[in-house]
């Protein structure tokens, strides 16, 4: 999404680098914001699920309202509301899906140095996973982002000047010439509107994964000596009365 909101304020918007990179901000500020939120919460509840379940689902409302663009559509308060939910929805899965991984780390193995490994074993698979996911997802957006531009410019008659060119080539054209609203701005503003329906399909997808996670609750290990404690305590207590 990220990527492709930069394509789309170059390449239909016609704004420069420098802009179409700022315009980015409130993902990339929202997706901070909302990992202290969830960080916060967690660490008060234990409750994982909820919050990736919650933020998968803003996610999912932000990819689907990225349909909204338009020509018109510079930095007003619905692109900046687009953008924020899916900054929210990538944000609050970063870490609480690690800690949901981690969760399956053998508690009742008394040997520290076996938990570790575990540890360091599901935290590896995680990352590797993630990174697999994330080139793989951006390797079917190129896919689809180029196959539809070569063909509809192939298609259109009045770009024929365009036919014998790469996409590449169609994008570096497109940088210089500009234009908004012509043939070749319509044609890319439909390919990454195609993009976007691809992370909303995604993004759902990683709803109905969500709702699979398991329920159980994490606990910090001082939030748990915390509450030996306290049965320690009240169990003293009966005994005294």
């Amino acid at each position: 999404v990220v990527l492709y909101l930069i394509q789309y304020y170059q390449l239909v918007s016609g704004e420069s680098t420098s802009e179409a990179g700022l315009k980015t901000v409130p993902v990339l500020v929202s997706s901070s914001i909302t990992v202290l939120i969830c960080s916060r919460f967690i660490k008060r509840t234990g409750r994982i699920k909820i919050v990736i379940l919650l933020t998968a689902i803003l996610g999912t409302i932000g990819c689907g309202l990225l349909q909204l663009l338009s020509f018109d559509m510079q930095l007003n308060k619905k692109i900046i509301g687009c953008t924020f939910l899916v900054g929210c929805g990538f944000g609050g899965q970063v870490q609480s899906t690690m800690l949901g991984s981690q969760y399956y780390v053998d508690k009742e193995n008394d040997d520290e140095d076996v938990k570790n490994k575990q540890l360091i074993n599901l935290t590896s698979f995680y990352s590797a996973v993630k990174l697999l996911a994330m080139a793989t997802g951006s390797v079917i957006s190129n896919t689809f982002f180029n196959t539809r531009v070569y063909r509809k410019v192939y298609k259109d008659d009045s770009l024929s000047y365009l036919h014998s060119k790469k996409v590449d080539d169609i994008i570096i054209y497109r940088l210089i010439e500009g234009g908004v609203k012509d043939s070749l701005g319509i044609i890319i503003k439909s390919a990454i509107k195609g993009v976007f329906y691809i992370s909303l399909g995604l993004s759902i997808a990683n709803v109905i994964c969500a709702l699979f996670v398991t329920n159980h609750r994490c606990f910090y290990k001082h939030d748990i000596k915390a509450q030996e404690n306290i049965e320690h305590f009240d169990s003293e207590a009966k005994s005294n009365v």
